[in-house]
């Protein structure tokens, strides 16, 4: 979620919660319009967390989304137009097409006051994430090492938007299909995610440290 919030597994409690405020979803809900492309939105209340997938039926939904949903939680509208503007956590368009096709609207979501947009590539296609602009993984880490004392952090990424991770973590690796750029800022590079790269990474990180 970019950073979006904070939750804890163990009590199953949200922390650090980071809102997209109401006047900017209804900018994004606009320029969504205007581009006339259907996207996801991922929502938080004192309940639950539920996701809005607008598309016609379940068929529609493209594969690099569907990976991204919980069949629980998601819920498939036709159109956005009674789309909440409140307590929303991060909205993805369906973009993933190349540089030239997604500038445009990366563009004008950029305008938005209020908002962090991040473009993703990923094997030439590219992607849009949009949160609130307090929003970024690093602020995250920040506020674990702040609210719980951690002194020694090691991040994983693999593209743009785990770059603010970097910045603000102890150790950065990178797996090993990730961006170029990610590679660059990365300590280590560890396997893929397809190879339980990081897994195999950690384990043996504790096994030297054991040593």
């Amino acid at each position: 979620m970019n950073g979006a919030l904070v939750h804890d597994f163990t009590t199953k409690e949200n922390f650090f919660i980071n809102l997209i405020n109401s006047k900017s979803m209804s900018e994004i809900i606009s320029t969504i319009k205007s581009h006339d492309i259907p996207c996801i939105i991922h929502y938080i209340t004192i309940y639950e967390y539920i996701t809005l997938c607008q598309a016609k039926n379940e068929c529609d939904i493209p594969d690099f989304i569907k990976v991204r949903l919980n069949p629980l939680n998601t819920h498939i509208v036709k159109n956005l137009s009674k789309a909440p503007k409140y307590n929303a956590l991060a909205v993805w368009p369906y973009v993933f097409n190349t540089y030239e096709n997604v500038k445009e609207i990366y563009h004008d979501f950029s305008k938005i006051p209020g908002v962090y947009v991040v473009m993703n590539e990923f094997d030439g296609k590219y992607e849009i994430d949009i949160c609130s602009d307090s929003t970024n993984k690093g602020n995250s880490v920040e506020y674990l090492r702040n609210e719980y004392g951690y002194g020694h952090v090691i991040g994983f990424g693999d593209n743009f938007n785990d770059l603010p991770l970097f910045e603000a973590c102890d150790i950065k690796v990178a797996v090993a299909n990730a961006h170029p750029d990610v590679k660059a800022a990365a300590d280590f590079i560890c396997g893929t995610n397809e190879t339980d790269g990081v897994v195999r990474w950690i384990l043996e990180y504790l096994e030297n440290r054991v040593k």
